[in-house]
């Protein structure tokens, strides 16, 4: 809980813009990940539906049927590419939001 804290005290806050304009940046430097904290300030936490959170994040990278992809660029500690999971349950809800290696 004190990590999760100390992160969002850290995070520049959400822009909308900043956002929209990392769409397909999967490799290079990306502004979602110092974002991804803030996700809750713009309504996007577990049990937000899905249209709910695409009217917020704007369309995925990647989607499956229980399960959109947000690209947050390369990570510093690895060559791995992070991105954002966000799962669905059967009626369309988060589920789950974590981020993932690529």
């Amino acid at each position: 809980m004190l990590v999760a804290l100390g992160l969002a005290a850290c995070s520049p806050g959400f822009d909308a813009p900043r956002w929209a304009a990392e769409r397909g940046n999967a490799t290079g430097v990306n502004a979602r990940l110092d974002m991804v904290a803030s996700l809750g300030s713009v309504g996007v936490a577990v049990g937000t539906s899905r249209p709910r959170v695409r009217a917020a994040l704007g369309l995925p990278d990647g989607e499956g049927p229980r399960e959109d992809i947000y690209y947050l660029g390369r990570n510093d500690m690895a060559p791995d590419y992070l991105v954002l999971a966000i799962g669905y349950t059967a009626g369309g809800r988060v589920a789950v939001l974590r981020t993932r290696e690529l």
